[in-house]
């Protein structure tokens, strides 16, 4: 997991996220289910499987997100396989302005996504 630091400028907390979301170890519905914890695995917001890949991307919720997302192109993630895929194509995306930031937002709007969900 060692692209997880390809955010180097990031919080240790924002890390630990990506490098759970690259280990497949966030407690989505399906993951709890696989450790026994969970019966009911669907969405809060659309009802559909809960799997870490859907709550962050294909959610009707996080589809209105990442439709108005800070870059003048929407972020293409049909054909990519992993969540690193995904944030090594949102550095090439060009931000909009007014800039006010310097990293890549991907990482902080997938977390925010995540902790609205819960």
């Amino acid at each position: 997991m060692e692209k997880t630091y390809m955010v180097s400028t990031s919080p240790p907390k924002l890390k630990f996220f990506l490098w759970k979301i690259g280990s497949n170890a966030l407690p989505s519905g399906e993951n709890l289910r696989k450790r026994g914890m969970l019966q009911n695995i669907t969405c809060n917001h659309c009802g559909e499987p809960e799997s870490v890949d859907h709550v962050l991307f294909h959610c009707q919720y996080a589809n209105e997100v990442w439709r108005y997302g800070p870059w003048n192109q929407s972020i293409d993630t049909t054909d990519a396989t992993t969540f690193f895929e995904k944030l090594e194509r949102s550095w090439n995306l060009t931000p909009l302005p007014p800039y006010g930031f310097t990293g890549n937002a991907l990482p902080w709007i997938c977390w925010a996504i995540w902790t609205s969900r819960n």
